[in-house]
């Protein structure tokens, strides 16, 4: 598994018993995967109360950026020590859990994920990553897997994605080549040669250099939004979005997409330890 990345997703340290465990499973997947030659990032949760919700853990969006960008650009596997890990798809308005979605739907087709928790051990969590890490999980450009779905569809946990049946691909996502995200907004592959010279990876599946597709706005105004920013969408403009949920405004349209809120510039990035572990 040299080469490869584990990304260890874990509760605040605190000083209590139930976040003591919790360390203690941490540092035991650290060990294991560095001693396979992995490189380990952990990323610390934040937790957050809400009115007449109670409270949940939420992962800072700029990780979350950074650790998607990532899983397009080779082998990696998310494990999530303890419970209840979620994502904002909303940067600006994650107080509300109904603009977070879990760890696992964020990750999910994009990356090898494996939970410690009561019921699962270090070694447990290893050996779904040392099962799945290498396995092709991905057809082609046209694999509807390909899709940022925190983006195109975050209302929805896209479990049935890998779909064999044409047809009902078709009727999910009108069709392979032009997809219809839930704001109404029509997703193109790019025509011709894609710009860019970044190969992007969906599960072993290495893309065209450039791939995106020109997504289209709604009839309507509406906000297309990642884990790290908001754009305005006018009606007639359209903007370029890559696998790894890379965002820019097209060049070509009278009028243009804009980036109307952006959280890089409000929080540092709060990644806690990357160390490369010697191979075995």
């Amino acid at each position: 598994m040299t080469n490869a990345r584990v990304f260890i997703v874990a509760p605040p340290l605190a000083r209590d018993e139930r976040a003591a465990r919790s360390e203690v499973w941490r540092k035991a997947v650290q060990k294991l995967a560095e001693e396979a030659g992995m490189t380990v990032t952990t990323y610390r949760l934040s937790e957050v109360k809400v009115r007449n919700e109670g409270s949940y853990l939420v992962m800072n969006g700029i990780d979350a950026s950074k650790m998607y960008k990532t899983m397009h650009r080779g082998n990696c596997a998310v494990i999530q020590v303890g419970t209840g890990a979620r994502v904002p798809f909303h940067p600006r308005d994650f107080a509300q859990k109904r603009n977070t979605m879990e760890l696992e739907q964020f990750v999910r087709y994009k990356a090898v994920f494996s939970k410690v928790h009561g019921r699962t051990s270090p070694d447990d969590a290893m050996a779904v990553v040392a099962a799945q890490l290498t396995s092709l999980e991905c057809d082609d450009e046209r694999d509807p897997r390909c899709l940022p779905m925190h983006v195109f569809d975050p209302s929805h946990d896209h479990v049935a994605c890998p779909l064999t049946d044409a047809v009902k691909v078709r009727a999910q996502y009108q069709g392979p080549k032009i997809r219809t995200d839930r704001k109404s907004r029509q997703w193109h592959p790019p025509r011709g040669i894609p710009h860019g010279s970044d190969e992007l990876r969906v599960r072993g599946r290495v893309l065209r250099a450039g791939y995106h597709w020109d997504v289209k706005s709604a009839e309507n105004t509406s906000d297309l939004m990642t884990t790290l920013e908001i754009w305005k969408m006018p009606p007639g403009s359209y903007l370029n979005v890559s696998p790894d949920a890379h965002v820019r405004s097209g060049q070509s349209s009278a009028v243009s997409a804009q980036l109307k809120y952006t959280l890089a510039a409000k929080q540092p990035d709060r990644t806690k330890q990357q160390r490369r572990g010697k191979p075995r």
